[in-house]
C-alpha cells in the first residue's frame, strides 16, 4: 500500500484496521517516520527500513529527537538496509530476507515517471527533469518542470517548494509566450521543518537545531490547516 494517492491509502489502511497484523514501512525520510510514529500504536508490531540514516539530510539532532520516539513507540529501526526487491511476502536486501509479513507501506519519497526518462528530456541519474533556474528543462528550453518530476539544486522535493516555484513559472510561461525576459527562481534559505510525532506534538528542526513538544505539533496544525486553506479549490 502506497501513501499517495491519499484517498486509496485511506481506504486501504481503513480495510487493514479490520484485522491488525505486523507491518513494515520501507523509507526513512519524513513521509516514513511520521507514518511510522501515526501507526505505531495500531499495528502488533512496526518496522521501518532506510535505505540511508534516518532522516538522512537533517540535523543531528532532530534525528535523535526522532530516534527516541520510535524506541517509546517500540518501532524495529533498520538503517542502511535499502529493499532490493520484494519476493512474495519477504523483503530482500541484497540477497537476505530481512522482513517476512504480509504488510508493507510504501513511503520512499518522490520517484520519476519512466515516461520521463524515455521522453528525450535531458534527466539525471534517478530520472527526474534537468531544470535550469528559470523553471527550463536544459535540453528542450520549450520545456517547463517543477515539482516532484524536476531535479533543480537546491529544492527538495515537496509540496511545499512546489508551491514556491508556481509564481515563477506563471511569470515565465507569459514570458516566454511574448518573447520577454524570464525570472530565475531563488530558493530562500532552509526552512524549519515540523515532523509530527504521532501523540499530537511536533519536532522542530532548522539548521542544527532542533526541539519537540506540544506546542509543536499545534504550531504544525496551524500552519497545514493554513496551507491547505489558502490551496483549496472553491466549488
Amino acid at each position: 500500500l502506497a501513501v499517495k494517492p491519499v484517498d486509496q491509502f485511506i481506504s486501504g489502511w481503513q480495510a487493514w484496521q479490520r484485522d491488525p497484523q505486523p507491518l513494515a514501512i520501507l523509507g526513512g525520510g519524513v513521509a516514513g517516520v511520521e507514518m511510522a510514529l501515526a501507526l505505531a500504536d495500531q499495528v502488533p508490531q512496526l518496522a521501518l527500513f532506510c535505505g540511508e540514516p534516518l532522516l538522512a539530510g537533517h540535523c543531528a539532532g532532530l534525528r535523535m529527537r526522532a530516534w527516541g520516539h520510535l524506541r517509546m513507540r517500540r518501532v524495529q529501526v533498520r538503517e542502511h538496509c535499502p529493499i532490493s526487491r520484494i519476493d512474495g511476502n519477504c523483503l530482500i536486501s541484497g540477497e537476505a530476507s530481512v522482513w517476512r509479513g504480509n504488510r508493507l507501506l510504501l513511503a520512499s519519497g518522490a520517484q520519476a515517471l519512466p515516461w520521463i526518462a524515455a521522453s528525450g528530456l535531458s534527466c539525471d541519474g534517478d530520472g527526474f527533469v534537468h531544470t535550469a533556474p528559470t523553471l527550463q528543462s536544459h535540453s528542450h528550453p520549450q520545456v517547463f518542470a517543477v515539482g516532484d518530476c524536476a531535479s533543480l539544486p537546491g529544492v527538495r522535493k515537496s509540496g511545499l517548494y512546489s508551491m514556491r516555484q508556481v509564481p515563477v513559472l506563471a511569470a515565465n510561461l507569459s514570458a516566454a509566450l511574448r518573447g520577454g525576459a524570464l525570472r530565475d527562481y531563488k530558493t530562500h534559505g532552509q526552512r524549519p521543518l515540523l515532523l509530527a510525532s504521532g501523540d499530537g506534538g511536533a519536532l522542530l528542526g532548522w539548521h542544527q537545531w532542533s526541539a519537540g513538544g506540544q506546542l509543536y505539533g499545534r504550531c504544525k496544525d496551524y500552519f497545514d490547516r493554513a496551507f491547505v486553506k489558502r490551496h483549496r479549490l472553491e466549488r
